[in-house]
């Protein structure tokens, strides 16, 4: 059960409910209105990692669950499975994703990036050299959006299970394709 519990529209100001329009209403953003000073700039982060990135939306999605694997994050396994899938991961891939054996591709990129997430979550150390496969293969961009991902995925894995919140009825995807719709108007 949630321990604390996003507020309710009539609670938030006006620069809150504002802020949380620009996309659609996650419970993790809601829960985050509590502190309207960080608000802003965790939806400007977030929005970045799927506007900003040179890298691909499959390696940015494949990341993402590792991490939430790591910390046994079901908000972020429900909300980023079907951006996965959307982005081309496989449902085999997804499954080793979440599970704790070692993962690799075909791509010693991605299999460089879940390492690199294996290696600064369950055997913590000053670096790993999976960073420098990263880098050589996509530049300091890359391998500097990489880390920044982990660690951005990981501070939002630990407030959803410093509160323990529960997933959204809906899921990142059907909540994207209705904002979607919605933008678009009603069907002709």
């Amino acid at each position: 059960m949630t321990r604390i519990l996003p507020p309710n529209d009539e609670d938030l100001d006006d620069a809150a409910r504002a802020t949380l329009s620009r996309r659609p209403s996650v419970a993790v953003y809601r829960a985050a209105a509590h502190a309207p000073g960080l608000l802003g700039p965790l939806m400007d982060m977030a929005c970045a990692f799927f506007e900003q990135l040179s890298l691909t939306d499959r390696l940015r999605e494949m990341v993402i669950l590792r991490v939430a694997m790591h910390h046994a994050s079901r908000y972020e396994v429900h909300h980023h499975r079907g951006l996965a899938a959307r982005a081309g991961v496989k449902v085999s891939e997804i499954e080793g994703l979440l599970g704790p054996a070692p993962f690799t591709t075909p791509d010693p990129i991605e299999t460089a990036a879940i390492r690199l997430v294996d290696d600064l979550i369950a055997a913590p150390a000053e670096s790993s050299d999976a960073i420098d496969v990263i880098a050589a293969q996509l530049g300091p961009r890359g391998a500097t959006e990489v880390a920044m991902l982990i660690g951005f995925y990981r501070m939002v894995a630990t407030f959803v299970q410093a509160i323990a919140l529960e997933p959204d009825a809906r899921t990142s995807v059907q909540l994207r394709d209705e904002a979607r719709q919605a933008a678009a108007g009603p069907a002709p």
